[in-house]
């Protein structure tokens, strides 16, 4: 199987049947975007010209890339590509067309607000608590990691032995 790249790909230089695979990618990303309610969709031009004017726009990117799909899921790829018309993996089946959004730079106004609802990978504090009781009432040891930095503090990862 050939290695590709991570290397962003270009919508002009792609082929028409490869754009629709990158529309159906992009697509996907912020109907997830949306589903998750990472972000909202004005609802109209009045909402528009308001989210404009008070600076709470988010500038953000898509990131194109193919994913190579392993030799071992090939079939099952090509089966998705020929029997789903939303499908973002190539006829062939060996390759995935993938599309991210990405947010550019720190610009949210209400991120430094402690009142401010986020999405990250980190547990609270009632969380923990919970996790902490928990292991105590059923006699098991907690393992903890440090795995990312997310909001200015290191972020713990524990898990039951």
């Amino acid at each position: 199987m050939k290695k590709l790249n991570n290397a962003e790909v270009s919508l002009k230089n792609l082929s028409a049947a490869d754009r629709v695979l990158f529309e159906r990618a992009k697509a996907k990303e912020v109907s997830s975007f949306l589903k998750h309610a990472a972000v909202r969709r004005c609802l109209n031009d009045e909402e528009v010209k308001t989210a404009f004017g008070s600076g709470r726009i988010l500038k953000s990117r898509r990131v194109l890339t193919w994913k190579a799909v392993p030799p071992d899921e090939k079939e099952e790829a090509m089966k998705d590509a020929m029997q789903h018309d939303n499908t973002a993996t190539s006829a062939c089946g060996s390759k995935h067309a993938k599309a991210r959004i990405v947010l550019l730079g720190f610009q949210h106004p209400s991120l430094l607000d402690r009142n401010f609802k986020t999405s990250a990978p980190v547990i609270s504090s009632m969380g923990k608590n919970m996790m902490y009781m928990g292991s105590t009432l059923y006699q098991r040891h907690l393992e903890s990691r440090r795995v990312g930095f997310s909001h200015g503090i290191f972020a713990d990862y524990a898990h039951c032995c």
